[in-house]
């Protein structure tokens, strides 16, 4: 996780361990919050933007760094996603 995320609150970091190791859940979510714009087809790109041939994840701190409404719905979505699962 970034170091952004690590000193996030609580939800923001359980927001992003459930989307790192449950990308089979997320990649069926789309979001709401129009990230769609800048390349994201599903919930999970919000939160990883690469996994190497040797499963290493690269983090998206654009989630973390962004602010209101747009970290919020990601956030939420995640949240309800993973009381669900």
């Amino acid at each position: 996780m970034p170091l952004d995320v690590q000193t996030a609150s609580v939800a923001i970091q359980e927001a992003y361990q459930f989307a790192s190791i449950n990308p089979d859940v997320m990649k069926d979510i789309p979001c709401y919050c129009g990230c769609g714009d800048i390349g994201h087809a599903s919930n999970y790109a919000c939160y990883v933007s690469n996994v190497d041939d040797r499963g290493n994840l690269t983090t998206n701190n654009w989630l973390y760094r962004s602010i209101g409404f747009v970290m919020l719905a990601v956030v939420g979505i995640t949240t309800q996603i993973k009381q669900r699962s």
